[in-house]
């Protein structure tokens, strides 16, 4: 079940209100169909320009050509290093390049969450599937998702929340605002977004996704694993699910997809339906 159409996708329209930053070069303060969004997409990560999405289509081609061409673990290593850089990890004494570094073969370790992951063949039910993905954080997410070569979606808060809303819109429009939401459907927030990058940014009475957040030190391992499978089910969805919204599904749309998501999601409360 598509809870979207590519008919409504093309008549939505986004209203964005994202100031200048360090990683935002100039505001972007216009309303735009969602599928133009990628003409506005600006993320300009270490390294780059100006953060455009042609730019940055070609900076994750060449990020996940890098992990592909691993050979071994020390070329595997530097490879999600690059990522992490790109994707702005904040510290690297914590999360997921220590994680990365505990791993007796990196490679292994890739290559079998990979497999797990694939979108063709990947199995989310019943309880104890992805058996390789002990881990998952907002960085982790991007080193899978350029590692599996095939489209599998970055599962980040401004992704997370845009996709929810989208769903939320959908049961409403279509009179099942009081039923439950499939499973399928079910996508949950990544803690740490804030109010607006929230279903209830745009829906304050909606019924509120379940919050994924990275497990601490504090946590149970078991728990830790147990969001760890939560969140690639997440992932793996959304990537089922982007591929029905296309009419050619295949890497490069279904990464243009959630570059429109990235984009919406900065506040779900401008997606307007």
């Amino acid at each position: 079940m598509t809870p979207v159409s590519h008919g409504a996708l093309a008549d939505l329209l986004v209203s964005l209100d994202i100031p200048k930053s360090s990683k935002v070069p100039a505001a972007v303060r216009q309303q735009v169909p969602f599928f133009r969004l990628t003409q506005v997409y600006s993320w300009r990560a270490t390294g780059m320009m100006d953060g455009s999405f042609a730019e940055t289509r070609a900076k994750l081609e060449a990020l996940s050509n890098g992990i592909a061409m691993a050979s071994d673990d020390a070329d595997a290593l530097a490879a999600c290093e690059n990522i992490l850089r790109w994707g702005g990890d904040r510290n690297s004494k914590v999360g997921a390049l220590p994680f990365l570094l505990s791993q007796a073969s990196v490679l292994s370790y890739l290559g079998a969450v990979k497999a797990d992951l694939a979108l063709r063949t990947a199995v989310i039910s019943p309880a104890g599937e992805l058996p390789a993905v002990i881990a998952m954080n907002s960085m982790l997410t991007k080193v899978h998702a350029f590692n599996a070569g095939d489209g599998l979606p970055i599962y980040d808060s401004r992704v997370a929340g845009a996709i929810a809303t989208l769903v939320e819109a959908w049961r409403r429009s279509g009179g099942r605002a009081k039923e439950p939401l499939p499973a399928s459907l079910s996508f949950p927030e990544v803690g740490g977004g804030g109010h607006r990058r929230s279903v209830h940014a745009r829906y304050p009475g909606s019924i509120k996704p379940a919050t994924l957040y990275y497990a601490s030190g504090s946590r149970s391992t078991e728990r830790a694993i147990r969001t760890a499978k939560e969140w690639a089910s997440a992932e793996v969805r959304l990537g089922w699910l982007l591929s029905e919204l296309l009419v050619e599904p295949s890497p490069s749309g279904i990464r243009s997809l959630e570059a429109c998501l990235f984009m919406a999601g900065y506040d779900c409360a401008g997606i307007n339906t």
